[in-house]
């Protein structure tokens, strides 16, 4: 079975799992993969031709009759921002923003990580990818870690290694990795 040029482009989008949008300069949706459909708790036909206050049901967008990008919180929004630098010629990669969200079961605060890149080929419009590092942000908070052997205590009363904890929390793996100062000190144990 061979996929038309539009079947193959939605399927690459949908393989992506963190929420992608294809938006135009306003902001305005034309296409969302699957994950953007999933966190926004909506159908992707509801969400089509919205804009990005209407998308976030941003506090913002509603101080301004006009709506979405002309508000004052419209000049910070980090979202809009993005969009507008990407479409002028600007990488934009990982900028991260602080959202208060309202999905379907209620009032969330995310914590975001924006990147905005043009739609090759397409004037006008652009891929916003919206990552949420809420899990690993949340994390920021103290965390009980053995002096001896740095173990840290989970959620449940149980210890565990960093690498199975930032796992658990945001989905983190560590690669083997060896620090300079390491290096210098297994070439020193080596020498003697």
């Amino acid at each position: 079975m061979k996929l038309s040029d539009n079947d193959f482009y939605l399927a690459i989008l949908n393989a992506i799992p963190s929420p992608v949008f294809v938006v135009d300069s306003g902001v305005r949706v034309a296409a969302l993969n699957d994950a953007a459909s999933a966190m926004l708790e909506r159908d992707k036909a509801d969400v089509l031709g919205l804009c990005g206050g209407e998308l976030f049901h941003c506090l913002g967008s509603s101080e301004s009759e006009a709506s979405c990008g002309h508000s004052a919180h419209c000049k910070k929004c980090v979202i809009r921002n993005s969009v507008t630098l990407c479409l002028q010629g600007q990488v934009v990669r990982r900028l991260r923003t602080t959202l208060d969200f309202l999905p379907a079961t209620g009032l969330a605060a995310l914590e975001l990580l924006v990147t905005a890149s043009p739609v090759p080929g397409v004037a006008g419009m652009a891929l916003l990818m919206v990552e949420d590092v809420t899990p690993i942000t949340d994390a920021k908070s103290v965390v009980s870690m053995c002096m001896k052997c740095r173990r840290i205590r989970g959620s449940e009363p149980r210890w565990e290694s960093v690498e199975q904890y930032f796992r658990a929390q945001a989905g983190i793996d560590f690669s083997p990795g060896v620090c300079p100062a390491c290096v210098d000190r297994m070439e020193v144990e080596q020498r003697s």
